[in-house]
């Protein structure tokens, strides 16, 4: 006898069946997978609530943010500036100049190149 008898082939086409639809049923839909929210630890959970678009802490940082940089920027970096063009370039060259006049120094006494 050659061949499958007619049990056998309908099995085998059940079985054909059922793995086509195994197969089909392992491809996620766009929903899926759908999974339970994290469990957020204290420091986390913290973060998500602070990094929400418009909170009131996110928007104070912001503006703190903002006004450390203005200061930095706007004041302490161009005061250094200042000062050391200052301390290394005018005073030098002011006490250069009273050197060579022969005026006494700055602060009352002699001058410090004497």
């Amino acid at each position: 006898m050659t061949g499958y008898s007619p049990d056998e082939k309908l099995r085998l086409q059940q079985l054909r069946a059922l793995r086509r639809r195994w197969l089909k049923d392992q491809e996620l839909s766009p929903r899926e997978p759908v999974l339970p929210p994290p469990k957020l630890g204290p420091v986390a959970s913290f973060w998500e609530r602070f990094l929400q678009p418009g909170s009131f802490w996110r928007l104070q940082t912001f503006k703190l943010y903002k006004g450390c940089v203005f200061t930095l920027t706007g004041i302490l970096i161009p005061a250094w500036i200042v000062h050391y063009y200052v301390k290394y370039h005018v005073m030098v060259s002011i006490e250069t100049c009273m050197l060579y006049l022969g005026v006494e120094g700055i602060y009352g006494g002699p001058c410090k190149y004497h």
